[in-house]
Parts: structure tokens; C-alpha cells; sequence
């Protein structure tokens, strides 16, 4: 998203380029809630494996539900190098105690659309109608969007960091080596009675 934003702005901004805000959701269609991280552009560190593994664990944290089984489903994101990263934080997430078994899906080609897609549309269509001046203005016209919808400032206006991002990716590759043809893999299940094995 950028702001500051008028739907009824009659011409051209006044700024040049507008600030950015980056939005990335986790859904959990059991309640139904999507929490939505708001990373504003002066606490980005990218679109990589280290940023979304980081808000990813962070959600577990905050708003997991006590569950001792995960069910995740994801785009498959080859390119970028994310999916051994997933795997391997799965693995480690595993190992470490904090679900017994993760169970981990890749949307098959042709089939991209699931739950955060609602949730984003139900957003997008809040946030066309919101005059928007702050980040603030955004996460508010978030949590006003639908019941389901719920925002998690990363960072503040001010360089103030509220989530942490770590270096999943180093940390990780030191101890656990890439699959082979993971392009080509989609379900993915991690146990805790078998530390270190994925089933393919």
C-alpha cells in the first residue's frame, strides 16, 4: 500500500513518491482471523525467507492457539528461495519442541486462491474508500475492514522496530541441507518422534 492516500484526491499528490507500506497475512480459518503484518518501508529488510519466517513464528507465538498440530498451506515461492528455508524452520520448529507435527502444503498450479485472498480483498476494499495519512490510519482501517482482520504494526513511523526479523537463513543452513526437485514437491510433514526427517 501507499500513503497518504484521498479517494477523493481531485489530481496529483503533492508527494512525488508516496511512502510504502507492505502487508503480509497469516490465516487461520478455524476462528476465522487473519492477522496482518504492516511493515512499513523504513523497517523492511525484504521479501526473503528471513522476513516471512520471522512474522511467521512471531504469529505463533502471539496468536497461536495452543495447538499441537500445524496445518500450513503456502504459494509456492521457488524463486526466491524460501521454500528450503520453510522447511528447515519447520524442521527446527519441530525439533525444538514447539508443535509434535507440522503439515506443510504448496498450492498446486492453477489453484492460487485461498482464505488470505479474502481477507486481502476485504482489506483492499476498506482502504480504497479510507483517507489514509499515517500508518496508523492503515491498521485501523484494517481492523475496520472485517471481523476477521487484524493488524500488527512490524514497525512505527519513527525507525522503532515491534518484530524482530532474524537470519533464519544462515542460522538454519548450518544445520540442514537442501532437497533435491523441491520445485516439484507439494506436501511437505515434519513429526517430533522422527527429528530431522521430512516426508515428501
Amino acid at each position: 500500500m501507499h500513503y497518504p492516500s484521498d479517494p477523493l484526491q481531485p489530481g496529483p499528490i503533492y508527494f512525488k513518491t508516496p511512502r510504502k507500506c507492505a502487508i503480509f497475512g497469516v490465516c487461520c480459518e478455524a476462528i476465522p482471523r487473519q492477522v496482518n503484518f504492516l511493515i512499513d518501508e523504513n523497517v523492511l529488510t525484504g521479501k526473503g525467507a528471513n522476513s516471512t519466517i520471522s512474522y511467521v513464528h512471531f504469529y505463533f507465538e502471539r496468536h497461536g492457539l495452543g495447538e499441537t498440530e500445524a496445518q500450513v498451506h503456502a504459494d509456492n515461492c521457488g524463486a526466491q528461495n524460501k521454500n528450503s528455508a520453510f522447511i528447515w524452520y519447520y524442521l527446527w520448529h519441530v525439533l525444538s519442541g514447539l508443535h509434535e507435527e507440522v503439515h506443510y502444503n504448496f498450492l498446486l498450479p492453477g489453484y492460487t486462491k485461498f482464505s488470505p485472498d479474502w481477507c486481502f480483498g476485504l482489506l483492499k476494499q476498506k482502504t480504497r474508500k479510507t483517507f489514509t495519512s499515517s500508518l496508523f490510519d492503515i491498521a485501523r482501517s484494517v481492523e475496520e475492514s472485517a471481523s476477521v482482520n487484524v493488524a500488527e504494526l512490524v514497525g512505527l513511523h519513527n525507525g522503532t522496530v515491534l518484530i524482530l526479523t532474524y537470519d533464519w537463513f544462515t542460522y538454519l543452513g548450518n544445520f540442514f541441507k537442501k532437497l533435491p526437485s523441491i520445485k516439484s514437491l507439494y506436501h511437505f510433514r515434519f513429526h517430533r518422534d522422527l527429528p530431522g526427517t521430512v516426508f515428501l
